[in-house]
């Protein structure tokens, strides 16, 4: 079995039989579709496909062609005004809140992913699946990450979740190892009981990452080096891979009054939030509205999250349509930045307005500039209707 063409395990079979993958993804929606993809392009391969992820995704694993496994907690109904408030920028405080959002999970979490594993020849583990690892080591099993995010320390670029800024080579590498600390100190406890259980000496976060780097731990992420290069300074066995496209659902067709209104007139701007909440609903929904009134566009929102509706001639509020049929179909996409939407859009090769609001999307959305796929990025905390209205004016101007 091969990613990118790096070798996890070497052969396809095990005693016979079809080698079983257990993917692990805990997130958002945006964080599980990629491992969709790459669940439906290993099944095409010939192994047996499990996705361990939250409920609500269910049907998107199912519609991929894998098996699902349910972990507990639903990540939207965690996630309140208020937490969403606390959660925002890219701050330490950003982060921890963030980290706080999933403790008290943890613990349910690793034993839903220890019990999956059971049944599992190979684990493949998201960026907060993590603790999967020893589960597959307590079985002899192998395992890889496979994230969307390039968390490891590097010199090259800011830690991701600090946006564009950047601290020099020495301060960028140094950001991002005590941000990697921050993330596992606070599990390590739940990492021990696992270990415990297994009969397992405890571990420490010093010794997790001392591990880490002495077996050279394979880990797979979900973008393209012509979006990110490789960092020449990353220890052996990190490779990025590509990114991970999602699916369309066989046999689904979009909603009739979006084919309708699609074929009414130009072609609208993509307006959508995924599962961040950047703003009161109405608030938000007032804002795109105007905004493309005065770029004298047509728009499509998507609800998501933020809850945007609004249906007036030139607006068409929608739900969850896939981004993949959808936004070729757009004249430029304004979105939150989050990983998974960014490769949507990339792929889509229209124009994209970044609005981040935490975590990793202002990465991504600095990044989409850099390379001129859009405008400079509006943060969620300064969006308006000028500000906005005038970045989707920039983002139709970029030649095709």
């Amino acid at each position: 079995m091969r990613i990118a063409g790096a070798p996890i395990v070497s052969t396809g079979t095990v005693e016979g039989g079809v080698l079983r993958v257990l993917i692990v993804a805990i997130g958002s929606r945006g964080d599980i579709a990629p491992y969709a993809g790459l669940a439906k392009r290993l099944g095409a391969d010939g192994y047996d496909v499990c996705i361990a992820t939250h409920a609500p995704y269910e049907q998107l694993v199912r519609a991929a062609g894998a098996h699902f496994r349910p972990l507990p907690m639903d990540p939207r109904a965690e996630l309140d005004p208020q937490t969403a408030r606390k959660i925002a920028g890219n701050s330490p405080m950003a982060l921890r809140a963030l980290v706080k959002l999933f403790e008290p999970w943890v613990p349910l979490l690793a034993d839903a992913i220890d019990s999956a594993s059971d049944d599992s020849d190979v684990l493949l583990l998201s960026s907060m699946s993590w603790i999967g690892k020893y589960a597959a080591d307590a079985r002899g099993l192998p395992s890889a990450g496979v994230y969307l995010q390039p968390i490891e320390p590097t010199a090259e670029f800011s830690p991701v979740t600090m946006g564009r800024h950047t601290l020099g080579r020495t301060g960028n590498r140094l950001m991002s190892g005590q941000i990697q600390r921050m993330t596992v100190s606070p599990w390590i406890d739940v990492v021990n009981d696992l270990r415990s259980k297994h009969g397992k000496p405890k571990t420490s976060v010093r010794r997790h990452f001392q591990e880490l780097r002495r077996e050279q731990w394979p880990v797979f992420h979900g973008f393209s080096p012509s979006i990110l290069p490789r960092p020449t300074d990353w220890r052996p066995g990190l490779e990025v891979a590509g990114y991970w496209w999602s699916t369309v659902p066989p046999g689904s067709a979009p909603p009739s009054a979006l084919v309708d209104f699609l074929e009414a007139g130009p072609r609208p701007i993509f307006i959508g939030f995924g599962s961040s909440m950047p703003r009161d609903p109405e608030e938000l929904t007032e804002i795109a509205v105007a905004a493309l009134c005065q770029s004298g566009q047509r728009g499509v929102l998507q609800a998501g999250w933020a809850g945007m509706s609004a249906s007036t001639e030139d607006v068409l509020t929608i739900g969850d349509v896939p981004h993949e049929w959808l936004f070729p179909q757009m004249s430029a996409v304004v979105h939150h930045g989050g990983a998974g939407t960014t490769g949507a859009g990339i792929r889509a090769g229209r124009p994209v307005v970044t609005v981040p609001v935490s975590a990793d999307q202002p990465f991504w959305g600095w990044r989409m500039h850099r390379l001129g796929l859009g405008p400079e990025p509006v943060p969620a905390a300064e969006l308006d209707a000028d500000r906005l209205a005038g970045a989707i004016n920039a983002a139709v101007s970029i030649p095709g």
